[in-house]
């Protein structure tokens, strides 16, 4: 009997060769797209926490900036107030020497009094803004940290 199979053992081994190739290149472009996929993703995130980020950052920098002009608002009314009363008590004194005296004591007394309560209602109110800036931070805080904690999440997944 004749064999009727090829002496050329090559033959065969090159089909195998280039089908292992196929499914070497087909597996090497699935992870090249996964890699370039999980990278778009990622930089999609990081896009998003900076966006986040800077929202928060401006809506903080925005309350302080209103706390601060509340402030400063309230001592201009205070300064204004104390020299209303100033300049009545110097007409006051021009009246007369003696009255003058008991007068300037008078608004003395007034105006520790009045910058005493200015100075314990400003202390109440930059308490009072303290604690809702440091709410607001804390608020902020745990957005941010749910944020991470879903994003690593998502990310996991």
């Amino acid at each position: 009997m004749e064999n009727k199979h090829s002496t050329n053992t090559n033959v065969g081994n090159n089909s195998s060769t280039d089908n292992v190739s196929k499914v070497s290149e087909t597996i090497s472009d699935t992870f090249t797209d996964v890699k370039d996929a999980t990278v778009e993703k990622l930089s999609d995130v990081k896009d998003a926490m900076v966006d986040k980020f800077t929202d928060i950052k401006d809506a903080v920098a925005d309350k302080l900036s209103d706390v601060k002009d509340a402030v400063v608002d309230k001592f201009t009314d205070i300064k204004d107030a104390a020299a209303d009363k100033l300049s009545d008590a110097a007409d006051k004194l021009s009246d007369a020497k003696d009255a003058a005296a008991d007068k300037l004591s008078d608004a003395k007394d007034a105006v520790v009094d009045k910058f005493t309560d200015t100075k314990d209602a400003a202390a109440d109110k930059l308490s009072d803004a303290k604690d809702a800036a440091a709410d607001k931070l804390s608020d902020a805080k745990e957005a941010v940290a749910d944020k991470w904690s879903d994003i690593k999440d998502a990310v996991k997944k």
